[in-house]
């Protein structure tokens, strides 16, 4: 199964082949200290981001018990009563269909721009008029 990360991580890697670069890191690609800085404050953001999700995932069987669910077969059943599991998933949902819509938009104007058909210096349609 493709998770997000994976999805975004295959367009960034298609997004470099087909530019032949990345115009972002023009500037830090010959400093090394600025250049591992970019990455390595990408990678404490992931970290952060994802540091709820190990939280809970590090939750001994016998702490789940101990909240009312009495197995793990009837655990399913009570996240399916539990009203912010499921905003999280409606907000995670969202937020995903968002994001790819998003840089579908960004993708299909970028390649317009690189075929003549507008000389918009800005995307400004779609989702990024909201910006």
């Amino acid at each position: 199964m493709l998770t997000r990360g994976w999805i975004v991580g295959i367009y960034s890697f298609l997004r470099l082949l087909y530019y032949r670069g990345d115009s972002r890191f023009d500037g830090i690609r010959n400093k090394p200290p600025r250049f591992a800085r970019a990455f390595t404050m990408q990678l404490i953001w992931v970290t952060v981001c994802s540091l709820p999700v190990v939280a809970l995932n590090s939750v001994p069987l016998k702490t789940i018990e101990n909240i009312g669910v009495t197995s793990l077969e009837t655990y399913p059943e009570y996240l399916a009563g539990n009203f912010t599991f499921w905003l999280g998933m409606w907000s995670v949902l969202r937020g995903s269909f968002l994001e790819l819509l998003a840089d579908w938009q960004l993708t299909k104007w970028r390649w317009e721009k690189d075929h003549g058909k507008h000389d918009e210096v800005f995307c400004s349609r779609g989702l990024w008029r909201r910006r």
